[in-house]
């Protein structure tokens, strides 16, 4: 049996916060024109302080990391403006209330796929089938479920074909929501990813998705390891002297968005359950919470973030209403901010395991082996108090390790307090120390991967990792795509 923590931040300091941070600008901003000489939120690393510039010369800027943080800093009225594409700001909106877009737009922008110059025919195809999806009807049923607000929820339609064409590579980068994004499931969904099933079945040919930094698609698409690549890809004159667009399948731009001054939201106040039913929830993707949300609260808000540090910080920066974490790391968020409340226990029955490829049960049973041996001899019992009494406390103890006989490439996230995180600059936690130790078992020298967490099962299936662990709960969809070892950790009630 494990506990789900569900945390909701403290009331009175949400309203402190709100209050002191409210003095910046109260009116109403209706017309783009209104902000010539306003501070913009921008995203560091992006064109769009640029393109703002070139549309009101007087502007200035403060930099955030991500849309979603400056959208937040907008919506606490820490900020008077945020700009950023159209197409993610409404899908962020859609989960974060209390903002608007202007109507009218610092920029237009078309957006499209793209593929080598020496592959005019792929092009062709690609534009021919955007031509007969916009002709029956199926580009608008495309753009209803994807931008319909709530991609996250949407399961992709069923498409099968035989495929005995050859192998369509297709390049994107899965952070583009509601474009490319990875579902609860670890599958990457998305208007693109339908667009380019749709394009593979045209030509019989099966589909593989690589998912890599947006940085990288287009090289990706240049050295050939991708056929067409799509991600919201912005067409323009510089892009287009490397690569061949397709025809326009979205027209966007970037956007302004500013606060709504609409009759306020509905009180925030949280005491039970109930409350939740059409709140933002804060989930890790993928998760056993994950799940427990999506079928028990269907009417609410699912907030989908890949690390648990993540998770506290979207709590903390208002992004979503309440957090689901299981009941060990529960505690330790709870013990580390004094703002947040604890709400209500949910009981659920699952074990914590190990991951595998499917074809290295070999592995694995040497793996499960080893636990055994660590539980009997009363290792095991000391890993776990090691790291679950007090882990900001443990150190990693010296394992000695001879390394003879290969390497044990190992895949984590780093994030995940007290199962793996960074500590003094190196690797630890609970399932670090039970796979170094196996490393050391098998006389294997151990190489550290680190992944978000959709990535990090991927790294498994695909096999790019041998072993995996990060409080990785067993499900049996999971049990599809790779061999789990034995239940290794349970956080039981009480």
């Amino acid at each position: 049996m494990k506990n789900f923590y569900i945390i909701l931040l403290c009331l009175l300091s949400c309203a402190i916060i709100i209050t002191c941070s409210s003095d910046k600008k109260e009116k109403e901003i209706t017309n783009l024109e209104e902000l010539k000489t306003a501070q913009f939120a921008a995203i560091s690393g992006t064109a769009v302080d640029q393109i703002v510039t070139a549309r009101f010369p007087e502007t200035t800027f403060s930099y955030y990391n991500s849309p979603i943080d400056a959208c937040v800093a907008v919506q606490k009225g820490i900020e008077v403006v945020t700009a950023y594409d159209e197409p993610i700001l409404r899908h962020i909106l859609a989960q974060t209330p209390g903002l608007k877009i202007l109507p009218q737009m610092i920029s237009v922008d078309y957006y499209g796929m793209a593929v080598n110059k020496n592959n005019p025919q792929l092009k062709r195809s690609a534009d021919s089938l955007l031509d007969a999806i916009q002709a029956d009807g199926r580009y608008n049923k495309m753009m209803e479920r994807w931008f319909s607000g709530n991609s996250a929820t949407v399961e992709m339609p069923p498409i099968d074909w035989p495929g005995n064409n050859g192998v369509l590579k297709f390049g994107t980068s899965a952070i583009t929501e509601p474009f490319a994004f990875y579902g609860p499931k670890q599958e990457i969904k998305g208007f693109d990813v339908e667009f380019v099933y749709l394009l593979a079945k045209s030509l019989d040919r099966k589909l593989e998705i690589n998912d890599m930094e947006f940085g990288a698609i287009i090289p990706s698409l240049l050295s050939g390891k991708s056929d067409i690549i799509g991600a919201c890809i912005t067409i323009t004159e510089e892009r287009a002297k490397s690569v061949l667009f397709t025809k326009p399948y979205y027209k966007g731009g970037i956007a302004a968005v500013v606060r709504d001054f609409a009759p306020e939201a509905k009180s925030s106040r949280l005491s039970n359950l109930d409350d939740l039913k059409q709140r933002r929830i804060g989930v890790l993707i993928g998760s056993m919470q994950d799940h427990y949300v999506t079928n028990n609260f269907p009417e609410a808000s699912v907030i989908r973030i890949d690390l648990p540090t993540d998770l506290a910080t979207s709590l903390k920066q208002g992004q979503c209403d309440a957090i689901l974490l299981n009941n060990v790391a529960g505690k330790f968020y709870m013990k580390q901010n004094h703002d947040f409340a604890f709400l209500q226990e949910v009981v659920t029955i699952d074990s914590f395991a190990f991951g595998f490829h499917l074809n290295n049960t070999r592995l694995r049973d040497e793996f499960n082996k080893f636990l055994k041996k660590i539980k009997k001899d009363g290792t095991y019992n000391e890993i776990c108090r090691r790291w679950v009494d007090d882990p900001e406390a443990a150190k990693m103890p010296v394992i000695k390790n001879a390394g003879t006989k290969g390497t044990l490439r190992i895949g984590t996230t780093g994030e995940s307090i007290p199962y793996s995180f960074i500590q003094n600059g190196n690797v630890a936690g609970l399932d670090v120390e039970f796979m170094l130790r196996f490393a050391a078992d098998q006389q294997l020298k151990p190489n550290i991967q680190i992944y978000n967490f959709p990535g990090l099962l991927t790294s498994v299936i695909t096999g790019k990792t041998d072993i995996v662990g990060n409080c990785i709960m067993i499900t049996e969809e999971r049990a599809k795509q790779m061999a789990f070892s034995d239940a290794y950790f349970s956080s039981e009630s009480g």
